[in-house]
């Protein structure tokens, strides 16, 4: 056993059990959850064969505050398959906002937010009903999310496939009061060259958005192309065709302006 304590709260932690609080012995706390200044505890609680999102509030004895949720724990069901948390912030009106993944059978995960109000039911005005997903490949995984001072919620961590094979990168989300996703518009471009690294001009360059909305544009007399107006936080395909020569497609994930998204013919 280890022993947290602060000046308002002691918690007791049983370590050989995924941190297993003690006041509820299906509850899981996930490490850098606990919030002692206003003696709330992030995980997860099991619900039947999945785990849900959990919130428990303490009283200053370290026991469960029972005016607090459902005899002292607030829960969420996102997703069909369970929700995994990571993070926990305490916005200055007193609701609660818990972060972390939905988890899809088969299918992978996607960035999970829901929020409390302060005596731990549901917020309601707070995306569908409460909670809110986001999607872009097959893992979403959510490290961590701060307020900014203006209110909105920023949520950071990765997006990737399912095989090993195909690579992560880096996701930003920021969200408004109302969790309106806050996308801010960029700019992509680059260059389309020869094999040989001359410019190839008239070229015609396609990207397209997840919905499959397509836009074109045609390279200059350097080679040089590039859109405008690009919505971040979404996954984009971006390819080129020409008389002569082949080139291979990308796909992108865009979080802020590309200025290098380059391509190289083939013969």
């Amino acid at each position: 056993m280890r022993v947290y304590s602060s000046d308002t709260v002691k918690i007791r932690v049983n370590l050989s059990s995924r941190g297993q609080f003690i006041a509820a012995t299906q509850f899981s706390l996930r490490p850098g959850e606990l919030r002692y200044d206003n003696r709330l505890v992030g995980g997860e609680i099991r619900n039947a064969t999945q785990n849900d999102f959990a919130i428990a509030r303490l009283l200053s004895n370290g026991t469960v505050d029972s005016t607090f949720g459902a005899n002292g724990i607030a829960t969420a069901n996102i997703s069909n398959s369970g929700e995994e948390s990571r993070s926990l912030i305490l916005q200055p009106d007193g609701k609660i906002v818990l972060g972390g993944e939905a988890v899809y059978s088969g299918r992978g995960y996607d960035f999970a937010l829901a929020r409390y109000q302060s005596n731990g039911a549901l917020d309601m005005t707070f995306g569908n009903a409460g909670q809110v997903t986001m999607g872009i490949f097959a893992h979403e995984v959510l490290h961590g999310m701060t307020l900014q001072p203006d209110g909105k919620l920023v949520a950071v961590g990765f997006s990737g496939g399912i095989s090993s094979s195909t690579l992560a990168g880096a996701v930003v989300a920021r969200y408004e009061t109302g969790l309106q996703l806050v996308t801010t518009p960029v700019t992509v471009g680059g260059r389309v060259s020869t094999p040989t690294g001359l410019g190839l001009r008239n070229a015609v360059v396609a990207i397209t958005d997840s919905q499959g909305v397509r836009r074109t544009a045609t390279t200059s007399s350097f080679g040089v192309y590039s859109f405008d107006n690009v919505q971040t936080g979404g996954t984009y395909i971006i390819g080129v065709s020409s008389k002569r020569y082949r080139f291979a497609s990308r796909n992108l994930l865009v979080n802020d302006n590309l200025t290098n998204v380059d391509f190289v013919g083939l013969e």
